[in-house]
């Protein structure tokens, strides 16, 4: 039945227009501000009264700019982690050398043991930047990769869905991120992995994309030359081949969507081809191509004795965090539960969790986005170095399932239109972006100004540059100096990274950071030495006596070897030659006394940073 001129004339009024042709809708307006009315299936929705104000367009682009600079500032704060100066001796070793290692030269225990180093590109990236602004602009830049591959993390899903909405996906995905921000080449690991999601997601979506295909192999040419996680490209990959198979033969049964006509099968295999080519293209081949096997056997198979024995950090399981060794096994600890990185991942895992029930209440489920899933929280789960990878991958996957979801569910209910009750000012003001911008801008503001440091996990302060007395520069100078053995033992062994950053290769170390390097046997036998010190048994030392006599010089960390420390204060035959609060030099009495070193005051030592 056509409408009223009076009810014509209020429409107009009211804002909803006509249809262009001047065919108008049949409408039933019951009272009420808020009344919804249902509309025939041939509506135009784009010439309902739409619930956005003026500043509706400008406040979504707003809301992820702030994202993205939550994310940029907490990637700032002072360096932590080790392994930074093994990466930047051994970039300047190639750029001096004009040569890519191949067998090890750091260490005294394992050497010219083979060493596929797959970092090299990064290592010679570093040290480009750390000649041009030293450890400041490496930071800045690990902070701008990181964002940008946020940012492509937020292009790659979601689309469809209410900004505020993807932004509460995203924000425990970088408290996971930002809690491994290192200065590490994982930092280019995960800018490839989500450039990949994002290709997988979007190359059936826009046909002119199919540069993708080839673009794809050559991006895992450079990545494989900078870090060995280049095979999460490949993982990826297979799992979209394998999504793409399945929709082949089952497209629209069982719940699985149409295969699309392009990119066509042939032209995805053939993309899979040359990516499994590109993993060869690396200066040990082979042994390259295969080499992530290698170190996924440490945090599998030999899970138990790095991650225990071994006590490496970054291998731990993020459950760890719950359960506190004892004597008599293990005792829960309450105050895990409060962690951030384990409330974000628990609540990333369950987000994700959640979308796949919702998208399988519209019938539909997706092979290449399950896969991704098991895959990634398996890696996720199983180690926390690996917790960066998982947040991207959880937040893309989360995203697309409830973005196809709300999309599935719009196509199959009738459209409606909500009439708006308020100006548009009051409606703007109660907007959920904009909630989720001021929120945003409040989290900003705690970064900066220190709050969030005491939720954070570690209690990492805003800021550039280094952690003061954190990385035991002096005592590892000290160390080297001339008439010193030029062999050292150094605990923790993040202290050997420092140590050859300013003595290798003339020095050696019993053992250093590189996993990739250092034998399940050479490990042990640094337990063991080690715990010898701790309680001053010298049954170590005619083991590791060189051809001259001599023992290596020892460097202790004062936060984690205090026990080694004070172990060898009370060692007869050994002294203390220098302590500053970040570290501890031990030499043997004899090279002291040749060299007129007198024993140090501990006293810089009973505060350690």
């Amino acid at each position: 039945m056509a409408a009223s001129p009076s009810r014509r004339s209020s429409k107009r009024k009211s804002g909803s227009g006509g249809r262009s042709d001047g065919k108008q809708q049949d409408r039933t307006t019951p009272s009420g501000a808020d009344a919804v009315s249902p509309i025939r299936p041939d509506y135009d929705p784009s010439e309902a009264p739409s619930d956005h104000t003026p500043l509706d367009p400008l406040v979504e682009r707003f809301v992820p700019g702030l994202l993205l600079i939550c994310m940029f500032l907490l990637c700032l704060f002072p360096m932590l982690d080790h392994d930074l100066w093994w990466h930047l001796r051994t970039g300047r070793l190639i750029w001096e050398e004009k040569a890519i290692p191949q067998v090890d030269r750091y260490l005294f225990t394992d050497f010219e043991r083979p060493w596929v180093d797959l970092h090299w590109g990064f290592q010679l990236m570093v040290w480009g930047l750390y000649c041009l602004g030293g450890t400041t602009l490496i930071q800045l830049v690990k902070a701008a990769v990181l964002t940008v591959a946020v940012a492509v993390g937020w292009r790659a899903s979601g689309q469809g869905l209410p900004t505020w909405q993807r932004v509460l996906v995203w924000i425990p995905a970088i408290i996971c991120i930002t809690g491994r921000a290192y200065e590490r080449p994982e930092v280019l690991s995960q800018l490839g992995l989500v450039i990949w999601l994002w290709a997988a997601l979007h190359i059936e979506e826009r046909p002119g994309l199919k540069w993708l295909l080839w673009g794809l192999p050559l991006m895992q040419v450079a990545w494989i030359n900078c870090h060995a996680l280049s095979v999460l490209g490949l993982v990826v990959g297979a799992c979209y081949g394998v999504d793409r198979l399945l929709r082949e033969f089952f497209g629209g049964r069982f719940g699985l969507a149409p295969a699309p006509d392009t990119p066509t099968l042939r032209g995805v295999l053939w993309c899979g081809v040359l990516c499994g080519v590109a993993a060869l293209c690396n200066p040990y081949f082979e042994e390259g191509a295969l080499f992530p096997l290698e170190l996924y056997k440490k945090f599998s198979v030999d899970e138990h004795f790095w991650r225990v024995e071994a006590g490496i950090g970054e291998f731990q399981r993020p459950f760890d965090i719950l359960w506190r060794p004892t004597e008599s096994g293990s005792e829960f600890v309450w105050k895990g539960l409060v962690n951030s990185s384990f409330v974000a991942q628990t609540a990333l895992a369950l987000i994700t969790i959640a979308s796949f029930v919702v998208l399988g209440l519209q019938k539909r489920w997706s092979p290449f986005r399950l896969l991704v899933f098991m895959g990634f929280a398996h890696l996720g789960w199983k180690a926390t170095r690996n917790v960066n990878i998982f947040a991207f991958a959880m937040a893309v996957v989360a995203l697309a399932n409830y973005a196809e979801a709300a999309l599935l569910r719009r196509q199959s209910q009738p459209v409606v239109v909500r009439r708006p009750a308020k100006d548009w000012r009051d409606r703007l003001v109660a907007s959920p972006n904009v909630i989720a911008g001021v929120l945003l801008i409040a989290w900003g503001l705690a970064v900066v100004c220190g709050p969030w440091s005491y939720v954070a996990d570690g209690g990492r302060k805003f800021g550039l540059g280094e952690q003061p007395w954190w990385f035991g520069h002096e005592a590892c100078q000290f160390a080297g100096r001339e008439g010193l053995p030029k062999r050292a033992i150094l605990g923790h062994v993040g202290l050997a990274g420092v140590y050859e950053f300013y003595h290798a290769t003339d020095h050696r170390v019993f053992t250093d950071p590189r996993l990739e390097v250092i034998t399940k046997e050479t490990f042990k036998n640094y337990i063991a030495i080690t715990t010898m010190m701790a309680v001053g048994n010298r049954a170590w030392e005619p083991a590791l006596r060189d051809s001259e006599g001599n023992l290596p010089v020892l460097v202790f960390d004062s936060r984690w070897s205090r026990q080694h420390i004070n172990g060898l204060m009370m060692t007869p035959g050994w002294r203390m030659v220098y302590a500053d609060p970040a570290a501890a030099v031990f030499v043997e009495l004899k090279v002291a006394e040749k060299l007129g070193l007198p024993a140090a005051s501990p006293a810089p030592l009973r505060n350690p940073p």
